[in-house]
């Protein structure tokens, strides 16, 4: 049982010596750097505590999902900022890391399939990158991407009258500033009824844009962030939905903490990951106040030989932080 006040970003625990460095990517599987004889027989990482369950990877290395231009896309449900009563955003930011395998036509990245005030349309459309919210007219960016090209984007849009970020979309690229776009008509909140990532569909429900390129990771908040890839923990303030695709299946877990799952619709996977992204698991980040807030590890056995390797911060180190430790005291 863990109990202590810090934030625990990943939690690994190896049968045998192992050098700095080497990480199992499997419950009885390893990488090839490490011999097989050596058996990487447990392997855990541990997510969130509190009220959610520990993420058991099957693969959790993340890796790209590819949208073949052809009705591939990600459902994602309706979605509210904490504390909100009318379930709509004032500030939305979203980052991705995207590659678009051609920028030609129109490629949605994340788009509501109505025309409703507040609904959101992020795509580039007739070859065009840009942000559009229903009732705030069209706006596009003056940089533009290029296709075969990761990029990490940040877009940050706000409907709210006063602020540093008052009736404007601004756009970050690679960590980065852009540019701001200005937009007095940009009073109209936000509304997350149930987004698709990759594809739109039209008035008669047929899919009518689908993106072709790769998307490895997808981040909602409800405030203005800095345009930084990071790795934020559950529970974050201001984090609404937080994924890391992999080949885990055909669900998109929500890994903020807040239970916005997605469904994958037919996007294949690759091995693929922009050099530069800072979260490669699909599991991590749980943040111990201090109060019991634990995760219950199972019987994992007799080790004559026992490796652990944990990413962890302390908010404070007086008094007594348990990092892992048994219940009682047998031999």
């Amino acid at each position: 049982m863990l109990t202590c006040a810090c934030a625990a970003r990943s939690f690994e625990i190896y049968s045998g010596t192992f050098q700095p460095g080497t990480i199992c990517t499997g419950s009885n599987g390893c990488t090839a750097e490490i011999d097989a004889d050596t058996g990487c027989s447990h392997y855990l990482v541990l997510v969130a505590p509190q009220e959610w369950e520990p993420y058991h990877p099957g693969g959790a290395q993340a890796s790209a999902r590819i949208f073949d231009g052809n009705n591939d896309y990600v459902l994602l449900p309706h979605m509210s900022p904490a504390g909100s009563k009318g379930g709509t955003f004032p500030t939305l930011s979203i980052d991705v890391w995207i590659k678009w395998l051609d920028t030609q036509g129109s490629h949605p990245i994340m788009n509501e399939d109505h025309w409703d005030e507040g609904a959101l349309h992020y795509q580039i459309h007739a070859g065009e990158y840009g942000f559009d919210v229903n009732g705030a007219g069209d706006q596009t960016f003056s940089w533009q991407p290029q296709p075969l090209t990761w990029y990490y984007l940040s877009v940050v849009y706000s409907s709210e009258s006063h602020g540093d970020h008052a009736n404007s979309i601004m756009l970050y690229v690679n960590n980065a500033f852009q540019e701001t776009i200005d937009c007095p008509t940009c009073t109209v909140p936000i509304k997350l009824d149930s987004p698709r990532i990759g594809s739109w569909k039209d008035g008669n429900d047929v899919i009518a844009r689908s993106m072709h390129g790769e998307i490895s990771l997808f981040r909602i908040w409800s405030i203005a962030t800095a345009g930084q890839d990071n790795c934020p923990s559950a529970a974050t303030d201001g984090l609404v939905a937080s994924y890391i695709f992999g080949a885990t299946g055909e669900t998109l877990n929500d890994l903020s903490g807040n239970g916005y799952d997605g469904v994958i619709h037919d996007a294949g996977w690759s091995n693929e990951l922009p050099p530069g992204q800072q979260c490669t698991r699909q599991g991590f980040g749980g943040y111990f106040d201090g109060d019991a807030d634990n995760v219950q590890v199972p019987d994992l056995g007799v080790y004559t030989d026992l490796t652990i390797d944990v990413w962890v911060k302390f908010d404070s180190v007086t008094g007594s932080h348990p990092i892992m430790a048994s219940d009682q005291w047998n031999p």
